[in-house]
């Protein structure tokens, strides 16, 4: 797989993944007491290739220990010699245990991460 080639740990299932120490760094907390946690999530091809040609995941996130949900927004596709890809943020209303759900059409990746 070429996501092998870019280094790091990837998480994910078929056409669509995310790095997982990129997650991990965590949430930035801003002025307004939100956070904002940014990652970058990558669209295959059949042959494993990165693309930009099935647009980017849809994004949710929903609150696993009260009620709560957050937005979930993508840049324009970004690339490097090494790798392509969609920068995302996801913006919490508060700190907590979240869900993130990303979406690429039947493909469906859920992430639990703790916003503090």
């Amino acid at each position: 797989m070429v996501l092998r080639e870019a280094g790091g740990a990837w998480y994910g299932e078929d056409d669509l993944w995310t790095s997982v120490p990129a997650v991990e760094a965590g949430a930035v907390r801003l002025d307004d007491g939100t956070y904002t946690l940014k990652h970058a999530w990558v669209t295959l091809d059949r042959d494993g290739r990165p693309t930009s040609r099935k647009g980017p995941p849809a994004l949710e996130a929903k609150r696993l220990d009260a009620p709560g949900e957050a937005d979930g927004s993508s840049g324009g596709y970004a690339s490097t010699d090494q790798l392509k890809w969609w920068p995302t943020a996801f913006n919490y209303p508060s700190a907590g245990c979240w869900a993130e759900v990303a979406t690429l059409g039947e493909t469906r990746v859920r992430l639990v991460v703790e916003v503090s």
